[in-house]
């Protein structure tokens, strides 16, 4: 803000924000944990916990959790700052699979095997190995 406004040291950092027409960090920063917060309780298979906590302490009946202090005042802000969108936000209905990359890898089982037994019974062993092994199918991609 120094560097934009050519302002020297001395300027005050409150100053430079209303010159800016900038919201204090403290509400930006509730702001973007705000919108973190919808967007988990939408899709709650992004953090498990969190839209769990939300829910229960947007319930004004509900007993409150055991979180440090500073948890306390994130969750009362971003409490207080859905409250008052008056939103309500529904859950996903149908919960997405995992990405590819994160997909399990198969199972290959191993079979030893000696030179000394005989070619047929080698052939039909590894035959046996792969009929055995377990392959999940890959999803494919959607086209857009």
């Amino acid at each position: 803000m120094r560097f934009i406004l050519g302002c020297p040291l001395s300027t005050r950092i409150v100053n430079m924000l209303s010159e800016l027409d900038l919201p204090p960090l403290v509400e930006r920063i509730y702001a973007n944990v705000t919108y973190l917060s919808v967007k988990c309780l939408h899709s709650s298979y992004l953090a498990p916990h969190f839209p769990a906590v939300i829910r229960t302490s947007l319930d004004p009946d509900a007993p409150r959790l055991p979180l440090r202090p500073g948890g306390h005042n994130l969750i009362n802000a971003v409490c207080n700052n859905l409250r008052g969108l008056d939103i309500t936000v529904l859950e996903e209905a149908a919960v997405p699979g995992l990405p590819p990359w994160r997909d399990p890898l198969p199972i290959v089982p191993f079979t030893p095997t000696s030179k000394d037994v005989p070619p047929l019974l080698q052939k039909q062993l590894a035959l046996e190995t792969i009929a055995g092994v377990y392959v999940i199918p890959r999803r494919t991609p959607h086209l857009c």
